[in-house]
């Protein structure tokens, strides 16, 4: 029964219309048998778009590229100048290119034979001679049609109704309190690089509509443990390409060389219909899937985006032999920190049980492969993989061995460079959530828990105490070791063994975390070390003081650790 039915359907998609191209002067019509989309040629803004014989889909403006290199000459593509790349019975390709905020823009769409949707991308390039700017907020946003989309979907576990923010309070930027007192801000739908293909927004009720924004690869969009808001109120849908939400803001805008490109996307526009939120979002996740096989797609004709690549695979290993399950391997730009590089290209995987990984669809160059180990606050580096056209590029049996060297005398939290595992991490993105953690807490090594009393993060004023009593055997060296996965308004925190000094902790800044719902922490890991004499520990009873004066800290672990020699 299965076959005849598979056979049907591609004869179905064999048989189909061809794409067509329909150029009205100052717009363009972009059609095939399920959908058409209109493109303004010198904006690049889309004021209407249709899935079959539907309504428009598109709400004000349709959706515009923006970029916010500094603050200069604007947000938006204005006065583009279009072409058609290709028009073929099976692909319409056009483009419209402008400079925007020191950078040019040049935004493809692409309409296929038989797909319920069109791809975007974006080829970014700062020609020399152009003033100095940097890398700033660059997204593709696109409003929907408020009467027809009410439901958003930013991944499995943050979605919901979209509130109706009329007479709505505003409490920050893109927060506000309705009338029934709940707070809604954007800052809520928001998910990490790693692992995120797929969110969008759909109706509710039955023949509804579904507009989903679908990645077959995340290689242009900086680190995985990089966040992104996906959806919000409007309704709006995003592909943002950077920007420095929860990220320090020193870090997050790189200058740009002269010269420079990249290639961002293919994304594609997946256009459902069904008669649940549920359903849209289970039938958009499985085209996400499709995408990911597809890729990197043979369709796309650009030197930027190599369709021959190589796989880079190898087994990941502690000195002594012992398998690394679940470590994240990020391959990147060589001399760059792997967390805040978003000029060029990055992949990651996590290990299987056996320390095993591979990479798949990597772009022809050099890179330097970095791996993030549960348990450790130190990463394995191997400077350079050459990565050719084809095939697979083995490396074998990679041994991590710390440099540090030192046994553990206590530790509050598992070291996963998040805020899992402390209390109230559990609960989902919200704001104002640090109004449930009070100021100052003592936590007794032995007999306190880390879910029930350490919380996600300090974010008053106070004092946080460790009490712990001087083990028997103990000498040299000692070092505390905090691992900050958040950090908030550029923190000032001191440290203090029974009341006395022991170190300042000076952060990476405000990555603004703490007050944009981000529970777990930042996009930027970062790791503190004091050391002090043994000596220090005074009989019986001691107490470790992090006192906290100004702004608020995501931890990942307090540990206190005896230096082997």
């Amino acid at each position: 029964m299965g076959g005849p039915m598979i056979i049907a359907a591609l004869v179905l998609l064999t048989t189909s219309p061809s794409v067509k191209l329909d150029d009205r002067g100052a717009t363009v019509v972009l059609s095939n048998d399920l959908m058409s989309v209109t493109i303004d040629k010198a904006t690049a803004t889309i004021p209407d778009l249709r899935l079959g014989n539907s309504p428009n889909l598109a709400g004000k403006g349709g959706y515009f590229a923006v970029a916010n290199s500094g603050g200069k000459d604007g947000w938006d593509i204005k006065n583009g100048r279009f072409r058609v790349i290709r028009n073929t019975p099976e692909l319409v390709e056009v483009a419209t290119e402008a400079p925007v905020g020191g950078c040019l823009f040049d935004q493809h769409y692409v309409v296929k034979k038989g797909e319920p949707g069109f791809y975007v991308f974006v080829k970014m390039a700062r020609p020399a001679g152009l003033s100095p700017e940097n890398f700033g907020q660059v997204r593709w946003s696109f409003y929907l049609n408020p009467n027809l989309f009410t439901y958003e979907w930013s991944n499995d576990d943050e979605h919901g109704i979209i509130p109706d923010l009329t007479g709505a309070e505003k409490v920050q930027d893109a927060t506000y309190r309705t009338k029934d007192g709940a707070v809604y801000t954007k800052y809520n739908l928001v998910d990490y690089v790693d692992g995120h293909y797929v969110h969008g927004i759909t109706g509710q009720k039955p023949g509804s509509y579904g507009a989903f924004v679908v990645m077959g690869s995340n290689e242009y969009l900086g680190a995985p443990t990089k966040q992104y808001i996906t959806v919000h109120s409007g309704p709006i849908i995003h592909r943002f390409l950077n920007s420095g939400h929860f990220m320090p803001r020193g870090l997050a805008h790189p200058a740009l060389p002269d010269k420079w490109t990249k290639f961002c996307g293919p994304w594609f526009i997946y256009l459902n219909r069904g008669d649940t939120p549920q359903a849209m979002w289970a039938d958009a996740k499985r085209r996400a899937e499709q995408e990911r096989r597809q890729w990197p797609y043979g369709w796309v004709q650009d030197p930027q985006y190599p369709v021959r690549r190589a796989s880079v695979s190898g087994q990941l290993v502690k000195s002594g032999g012992s398998d690394i399950a679940d470590a994240l391997i990020v391959m990147t730009t060589p001399g760059s920190d792997w967390q805040t590089q978003i000029l060029d290209y990055n992949y990651s995987v996590h290990t299987d049980r056996q320390g095993r990984f591979e990479l798949p669809a990597v772009r022809p160059g050099t890179y330097s492969l970095h791996a993030v180990i549960p348990g450790e606050t130190e990463e394995f580096q191997k400077e350079t993989v050459t990565v050719g056209e084809s095939g697979n590029v083995k490396l074998g049996r990679l041994e991590y061995s710390p440099s540090i060297h030192d046994r553990a005398l206590w530790q509050i939290g598992e070291i996963d460079r998040t805020a899992r595992g402390f209390r109230l991490s559990d609960q989902p993105r919200q704001y104002g959530l640090e109004q449930k953690v009070p100021a100052s807490l003592t936590y007794r090594i032995g007999s306190s828990r880390p879910d029930q009393d350490w919380y996600y993060c300090q974010a008053k004023a106070g004092d946080w105490n460790v009490e712990f009593d001087r083990p028997v055997a103990v000498s040299g060296e000692l070092m505390l070791t905090l691992g900050i996965a958040g950090q908030t308004n550029d923190p000032r925190l001191e440290v203090l063994l029974n009341g006395v000094s022991i170190g300042q902790v000076t952060t990476a800044g405000n990555s603004s975390a703490q007050y944009r719902s981000a529970i777990l922490g930042s996009s930027y890991y970062e790791v503190k070390r004091l050391t002090f004499p043994s000596t220090r520990l005074q009989p019986g009873k001691n107490t470790l003081t992090l006192r906290l004066s100004k702004g608020a800290i995501h931890y990942d672990t307090v540990r206190l650790s005896s230096l082997l020699p």
